[in-house]
């Protein structure tokens, strides 16, 4: 009988730690990727920028979040994580065509959608209860 207590003791610790060690993981780049978004917005408020930089720099999100999407789509779903390429594709788009404040409105659905899943998949006792 105490085998088996330790043994469910150590899956329950080890998925605890798991799930700790994903959400810091995606808490961290999330981060990141919502700075990238202010240094965008803010590149846009000085309203002395190079429309190719800003463009470059919205791809390098991209780039940034692509090569993490795989890793991600294991611990979060697939649509929200579409939501969130939908988003850049819609920023990309409006800078394309120089619609500035509809590219702001877009990032900062971006970073809402970021903080959303963020804050959702956390271990918290809202989430928990």
């Amino acid at each position: 009988m105490k085998k088996e207590i330790l043994i469910v003791v150590f899956i329950v610790l080890a998925i605890v730690i798991a799930h700790v060690v994903s959400q810091t993981y995606i808490k961290n780049f999330f981060e990141s990727v919502s700075k990238d978004l202010d240094k965008i917005e803010e590149k846009i408020f000085s309203d002395n920028f190079d429309i190719k930089d800003l463009e470059k720099d919205i791809e390098d999100i991209q780039t940034k979040w692509n090569s993490k999407h795989d890793g991600m789509a294991c611990f979060i779903e697939h649509d929200l994580l579409d939501s969130i390429e939908m988003q850049f594709v819609l920023i990309s788009s409006n800078i394309k065509v120089e619609n500035y404040d509809k590219s702001m409105e877009e990032a900062e659905k971006c970073k809402f959608l970021l903080k959303s899943i963020k804050d959702k998949d956390s271990l918290s006792a809202i989430n928990i209860l």
